[in-house]
């Protein structure tokens, strides 16, 4: 998506709450003309927040480790 206004709406935002189009009750306005993409947005991103949610103890164990053998 290459509507910068469209990207920095993401900014800022809770990452344990859903996103949604202001038209559906969210926060976030759709690029005009393109509500199919704008909509597949927002799925894919709260598909990566909901795995982000999912496994966050293991990814932040694994950071840890990380950060202990540097």
């Amino acid at each position: 998506i290459e509507e910068a206004s469209f990207r920095t709406q993401w900014r800022n935002l809770p990452v344990d709450t859903p996103l949604a189009l202001t038209g559906e009750g969210g926060g976030i306005d759709a690029i005009s003309g393109a509500t199919t993409t704008s909509r597949a947005a927002i799925r894919g991103t709260n598909e990566a927040l909901a795995l982000l949610q999912e496994h966050k103890d293991e990814i932040l164990t694994r950071i840890s480790k990380i950060k202990e053998g540097s």
